[in-house]
């Protein structure tokens, strides 16, 4: 039987398939993801108790099933609207969150009220994906999830492999979307339905199902909810790793669980807010321009 792009676990093949690698689900079984987050960003000094407290977590009907920071005040009014339900996945996504959530929190609040916000979208996104990949990290999966450590011993490796699986899968799709939208802005009155297609196959190297003409592309939720913003998760990629390098670098330490690191992202990259251009900030904080190099070094092993 020929592969097809419905034999995808994930029909937009986004993310690394739940059978294609290492489950964590049974050691995260119950609703434990806010106390891990919240654990996270206190071993780095970063309180995080008045988020969740005035977050609203918990599925419930007639609510969004979407997951996302909000800054209410531009003070420390920050919030999170997640649907939490056990297992691995929506450890990492609180996690993501958070980290947008610490930015948040910790920007400098005597500065005036226009520059009380992250230098550039993408750099509260660099900040929130590296929180999130903590959960496939093994120092954390054992010091903060508690997990013991020879269960993660023996899925290590695989663990590494997943990571950088799942950033080259996300990276190819993200390409897709920022030359779809691109192409779709330039001209709506093209044939978007084939466009979208022959960019799956150029990037993502998913044959095209055979006769297939419809709208495929108008089912990814981003395009109407939050139209081009991809470009920023794909920059935000880079960023990650570009700062955990930075971090663990200065300060000859691992991320996880030091209250230097916390220091080190409030100071040097949480409080200047806008006040700094995007990339002045990324330059003061990490030493160097915007590089794809940490980031390609790291899917390298």
């Amino acid at each position: 039987t020929e592969l097809e792009p419905w034999h995808y676990a994930d029909p937009f093949f986004q993310t690394v398939p739940s059978d294609a690698g290492v489950s964590l689900d049974r050691h995260f079984a119950g609703p434990q993801a806010p106390h891990l987050a919240k654990e996270t960003f206190g071993r780095w000094g970063i309180d995080l108790g008045e988020v969740m407290a005035h977050s609203d977590l918990f599925p419930r009907a007639g609510k969004s099933q979407h997951a996302f920071c909000i800054q209410m005040d531009r003070k420390k009014d920050v919030r999170i609207l997640a649907n939490i339900v056990p297992g691995q996945r929506w450890v990492e996504v609180m996690m993501h969150e958070s980290g947008h959530a610490a930015y948040d929190v910790c920007v400098d609040p005597s500065l005036p009220y226009l520059l009380r916000r992250p230098a550039h979208t993408f750099v509260t996104e660099g900040m929130a994906i590296m929180s999130g990949r903590l959960v496939r990290d093994p120092r954390w999966l054992v010091d903060v999830a508690a997990i013991q450590p020879g269960a993660i011993a023996q899925v290590e490796e695989d663990l590494l492999r997943m990571t950088s699986a799942a950033s080259l899968l996300f990276t190819r799709w993200g390409l897709v979307m920022v030359n779809f939208e691109r192409a779709l802005y330039q001209d709506p009155a093209a044939d978007l339905d084939a466009l979208w297609w022959d960019l799956v196959e150029r990037f993502q190297l998913v044959r095209p199902p055979r006769d297939r003409r419809a709208p495929d592309w108008a089912a990814k939720v981003h395009i109407a909810t939050a139209p081009v913003y991809y470009h920023n998760y794909l920059l935000g990629e880079m960023l990650a790793t570009q700062l955990r390098t930075a971090i663990e670098r200065d300060l000859d330490a691992h991320l996880v669980g030091a209250p230097t690191a916390g220091r080190w992202l409030e100071e040097r990259f949480f409080a200047p807010g806008a006040s700094l251009r995007w990339d002045d900030l990324v330059r003061a904080a990490t030493g160097r321009e915007l590089s794809p190099e940490d980031f390609a070094a790291g899917l390298m092993g």
